[in-house]
């Protein structure tokens, strides 16, 4: 099959780029031919490794570009973007003839479905039903931004219907969108992860993610502030770049915290910092799965996270692997992570279930349910 994901961009570390990454080296070493397409690139190199025989196209558009100017500007730049991605891509598709075409569900949603070149076309949902009213709850509570999310909620409702299929990561967020006739539920995988694990003898609790909003590294800042009253021989260690690191930075040096925080910059071996640490803190205030969670179970490494839709809810069996706390609960953040610190034999065993649970996002068992899926779009013909 000619399978073609399209996706803003590769180049930079990000949770779509790297599971996009390993469906299609998966894909393309079994014997696909497997392309990718990116419109923000510019054209810098992927940020993670590719098969040789994966294509790149690199469509020079970038919507990114002028997303701090003035609204009107925003808006006819973006709409002159969009006008020339879809002739871009229709070009594309219609000579290369793909089986398969699928959309991370970002600009090319909105007309990919329309293109009839012959493929098949799949949605794929990395955020969650409810994203407008996490961000309006916890980034922009205005009265338009309220009202601009209802209507992109109510838009991607009825957009999800017209492809000939729709895949959520979640049971939680199939429930949100109530269990649409052309919805599949695949989990994101792991990379196969079998021999990295951790003793869970450091004393050392790691965070991975962009540094923004979503993540909001500042309430783990602040739960970590709560947890240095009580211990002060372990270390937390924050993987990420974004536009709030300086802030993050000052908060850190405001609360005298420098020496038991670090910031570091993303690492392409972050499974190495998995095993070095003992327990995983996510403190996201809405995710599409939280890939970090199942990498750092695979490691065997306990994880304590908010209930954030959507991902936690699903992935940590509270009180078994880890412990999925209700949202903006900070004193039971706070109690939960002096309870794992304090308790090795409680990490050590919680750890050991974690190992267990996240046996199955193996890339085999979820990428057979792709397969499965593209198969049968193509026998619908």
């Amino acid at each position: 099959m000619k399978i073609v994901y399209c996706l803003p961009e590769i180049s930079l570390p990000g949770g779509i780029g790297r599971i996009t990454s390993i469906k299609a080296n998966y894909l393309s070493s079994i014997g696909h031919d497997v392309y990718i397409v990116t419109t923000d690139d510019n054209n810098n190199p992927p940020y993670y490794k590719l098969n040789d025989s994966i294509r790149l196209i690199q469509f020079d558009i970038n919507f990114s570009r002028t997303r701090k100017s003035q609204i009107i500007k925003r808006i006819r730049y973006r709409l002159q973007n969009l006008t020339k991605y879809k002739k871009l891509l229709f070009t594309f598709l219609c000579t290369i003839k793909a089986d398969i075409v699928i959309s991370t569900f970002n600009s090319e949603a909105n007309f990919l479905y329309k293109i009839n070149d012959g493929s098949k076309k799949i949605l794929e949902c990395h955020f969650n039903h409810d994203i407008y009213k996490c961000i309006e709850k916890y980034r922009s509570p205005s009265f338009i931004n309220k009202i601009i999310g209802r209507y992109k909620t109510f838009e991607n409702e009825k957009l999800v219907r017209l492809y000939d299929a729709f895949v959520v990561l979640t049971d939680e967020d199939a429930a949100l969108w109530r269990k649409l006739p052309n919805m599949h539920i695949i989990s994101n995988m792991n990379e196969n992860n079998d021999t990295i694990k951790s003793k869970l003898c450091n004393k050392r609790v790691i965070a991975v993610g962009r540094l923004d909003g979503q993540k909001k590294f500042e309430r783990l800042i602040n739960i970590w502030k709560e947890v240095c009253k009580n211990i002060d021989d372990w270390h937390l260690d924050i993987f990420g770049q974004g536009p709030d690191e300086n802030m993050l930075i000052n908060l850190i040096k405001s609360y005298n915290l420098s020496d038991s925080i670090t910031i570091h910059k993303p690492s392409t071996t972050i499974f190495n910092e998995y095993s070095k640490s003992s327990i995983l803190a996510m403190t996201s205030v809405y995710e599409g799965w939280g890939l970090v969670l199942t990498e750092a179970m695979s490691c065997g490494v306990p994880c304590i996270a908010y209930a954030c839709k959507c991902g936690p809810k699903d992935i940590i069996k509270n009180g078994i692997n880890g412990f999925c706390i209700e949202q903006d609960n900070k004193k039971d953040f706070v109690e939960k992570l002096l309870l794992l610190m304090h308790d090795k034999t409680l990490r050590v065993e919680m750890g050991r279930n974690a190992s267990e649970c996240s046996k199955q996002y193996n890339i085999e068992i979820v990428m057979k349910k792709w397969i499965l899926l593209f198969n049968n779009l193509n026998r619908n013909e």
